[in-house]
């Protein structure tokens, strides 16, 4: 996979694992293509001193939220990303609290290929509505395929026309898989190493 992954132009992929008590395993990658492990939480398991510890071993910390109230108490942890395992439809109110979390959100378009009938009129409806929010807000999003598949993998700058489907015009959304995700590692590698809150390493 991450051979195709290079060959579809991508430069750095994250691989996720989501069991607190594994190490991420070695990997060979193909020249030109950077690896980077994150790990996926649940919200309560995201405390203070377990973040410590993962962030010696992990690049992006993630939260998993299946709910609103989920959502709301990863909000209030020091995770990088968040994302919903389970979809539901975020208001401006959601999107106002996750603005002033300075966390970025993911958009995973994994399901958009496996679903159809009423589970994908349902999933349009919230994606369109967090979508319009997440945009009017300017919150950073980063789009993922979430492929655990080689016939899941999509180039990524194909990946914003799936917002198509929500009413969204692909070229504005370019930067969702290119310059955030830049900015995601940036911020992630600053925090990694201990620096304070705002300061960050442009060029070494």
């Amino acid at each position: 996979m991450l051979e195709i992954a290079e060959e579809l132009g991508f430069s750095t992929v994250a691989l996720t694992v989501q069991d607190v008590k594994a190490s991420p395993p070695e990997v060979v990658s193909p020249e030109g293509l950077r690896v980077v492990w994150r790990i996926d939480l649940k919200p309560e398991e995201a405390q203070p001193s377990l973040l410590a510890r993962l962030r010696r071993r992990y690049t992006v910390i993630a939260a998993s939220c299946s709910s609103r109230r989920e959502f709301r108490r990863a909000l209030r942890t020091r995770v990088d990303l968040v994302f919903q395992d389970r979809p539901f439809a975020m208001n401006l109110s959601d999107a106002r609290v996750l603005s002033l979390s300075g966390k970025f959100f993911e958009l995973n378009l994994k399901p958009l290929m496996h679903i159809e009938g009423v589970e994908m009129a349902r999933l349009l409806r919230h994606l369109r509505r967090s979508v319009r929010s997440l945009r009017k807000l300017d919150i950073p999003v980063v789009v993922s395929s979430w492929a655990s598949e080689p016939h899941e993998l999509t180039a990524p700058l194909e990946l914003p026309q799936h917002l198509a489907l929500v009413d969204v015009n692909p070229h504005e959304c370019y930067g969702w898989v290119s310059e955030n995700p830049a900015k995601l590692l940036e911020v992630c590698e600053s925090r990694r190493i201990g620096l304070p809150e705002g300061v960050r390493i442009l060029e070494v």
